[in-house]
């Protein structure tokens, strides 16, 4: 099994952006462009669902676990953590 390597934020912002796609080609779009928004759409949500992105992997092990972004509940939590310590 993969290590997961796509962190909170990260799996938001795939599915956000795979329904938001989805939706798109759905009602506006036709063609080519549909089809491919489709595509992008079901790679983004399956990536999130699966916590697990092989591209990260072949750019050199990108991990997004550990969320930087200050959005998120877990970046504000980690951040406590240090703060305490």
């Amino acid at each position: 099994m993969q290590t997961k390597n796509v962190g909170k934020c990260d799996r938001l912002a795939r599915v956000i952006v795979g329904v938001a796609l989805a939706l798109l080609a759905y009602y506006k779009l036709d063609g080519v462009w549909q089809l491919v928004a489709y595509v992008v759409a079901i790679i983004a949500i399956i990536t999130a669902a699966m916590r697990f992105c092989p591209v990260y992997v072949a750019l050199g092990g990108i991990d997004s676990t550990k969320c930087s972004c200050k959005m998120c509940g877990s970046c504000k939590i980690e951040d406590k953590k240090k703060e305490e310590k």
